[in-house]
């Protein structure tokens, strides 16, 4: 099939997205943007591959060159950026509905959390398989020794000594966020700290005194 041809897969994929929409009563006009975006969507990612694939075989790398394409080649508005953006929010999240795999005990304090953007695009894997426990074809995450195994060859790479784990870069996270005038309560929340006190323990690494902040007119003087 040529690239950007119609399947009769898209097909009924498209019409999962009509029949939901008009489900969730939104209106004419956002189906029909929905329905654009998605369709452009499928047509440009087949012109990628050489072949017409279907959106659960699709990755973030997939989503993002899309976005950046309307971004940078087609020069799009940010409202229309928007629009594609919620098109594609609306196929996985309310078609697709295909939820990454959730560690039982962080599932059952969240129930939704499968279905969130931010968890189902942080690390996704390349490919589906079948969850051993429901049978449900679904993405998973990488495996953790894969980020880790990622990890040592960069930090090999960058010719660091010292231990380095995944964690360090949630401290560092942290660290930088502080050395850049961040309020710690705005940290606090990007952690996920219930209690600002165990916030607190990443200023040890920092030297808040007087004599280690900066001038406003420093900011002003590099620019």
């Amino acid at each position: 099939m040529k690239p950007g041809a119609p399947s009769l897969q898209s097909t009924r994929l498209l019409d999962q997205v009509r029949e939901r929409v008009r489900y969730m009563h939104y209106s004419l006009k956002t189906e029909k943007a929905y329905l654009y975006w998605i369709r452009f969507f499928i047509r440009w990612s087949a012109t990628q591959s050489g072949g017409m694939r279907h959106p659960r075989e699709l990755v973030v790398a997939d989503v993002e060159a899309f976005l950046s394409m309307l971004a940078n080649e087609r020069k799009v508005s940010a409202s229309t950026h928007n629009q594609a953006l919620s098109a594609l929010l609306f196929l996985y999240r309310q078609v697709q509905r295909g939820g990454v795999e959730v560690p039982h005990a962080l599932a059952s304090k969240y129930p939704k959390v499968g279905d969130t953007w931010g968890w189902f695009w942080m690390f996704p894997s390349p490919t589906l398989s079948v969850d051993p426990r429901s049978g449900v074809e679904r993405r998973h995450h990488l495996y953790e020794e894969r980020l880790q195994r990622a990890l040592k060859k960069a930090v090999a790479a960058a010719g660091i000594v010292k231990p380095v784990s995944v964690h360090t870069l949630r401290h560092s996270f942290a660290t930088h966020l502080l050395q850049s005038g961040t309020d710690i309560r705005t940290v606090q929340e990007l952690l996920g700290h219930s209690d600002v006190s165990t916030t607190m323990i990443y200023t040890h690494v920092l030297k808040v005194a007087t004599g280690g902040t900066a001038s406003p007119l420093d900011a002003l003087l590099s620019v």
